[in-house]
């Protein structure tokens, strides 16, 4: 078996899901962790393959149906500045 050496941040991690009782044992939080990272990298990898280039195809065929990024901007501005205002 292979030695790995973690950051002081993710030991305690590592310890902290050890002793929550969810896994048998620290290479058991480890494995989990490894699984969420694959599931990530192929929900990433069919996005980029295959969703996006759809998106691509309809997007030159129909330009109405972008969004103008100063739009985007800002609803994102706006969403932020609320979060912070409730979080005061």
């Amino acid at each position: 078996m292979s030695q790995i050496i973690l950051s002081k941040e993710f030991e305690e991690i590592v310890r902290r899901q050890d002793e929550g009782g969810r896994f048998p044992d620290a290479q058991g939080v480890v494995e989990a962790a490894l699984r969420l990272l694959e599931d990530d990298q192929h929900a990433f990898d069919s996005w980029a393959d295959e969703i996006l280039p759809a998106r691509h195809v309809e997007l030159v065929a129909d330009p109405d149906l972008g969004v103008n990024v100063e739009d985007v901007r800002a609803r994102i501005r706006g969403k932020a500045q609320a979060a912070f205002s409730k979080a005061r």
